[in-house]
């Protein structure tokens, strides 16, 4: 990420990636547990990783895609519970 690289600190891109790292790593494992789906998971967290590494100069465009994709997942949710 080479915006973390701004401050011009190795350090703070360390600590930055790391950060950034367990948030995705944890929603995965959320998402895991509260789908119960190991391929749903494995699926965002492709695309969480993708989004990353794409990320570029309009940050607004990501933000509006990861918005639509998780209001999907929670209406999925939602209508999972529903049915049972």
């Amino acid at each position: 990420m080479t915006f973390l690289y701004y401050t011009g600190s190795l350090l703070f891109v360390y600590f930055g990636m790391l950060f950034l790292s367990l948030v995705m790593l944890l929603l995965e494992y959320y998402l895991y547990l509260w789908y119960k789906s190991a391929l749903l998971a494995s699926v965002i967290g492709m695309y969480l990783a993708n989004a990353v590494a794409q990320f570029g100069l309009m940050p607004i465009n990501l933000l509006k895609s990861m918005f639509f994709t998780f209001s999907f997942l929670l209406i999925f949710k939602l209508i999972k519970i529903k049915k049972v």
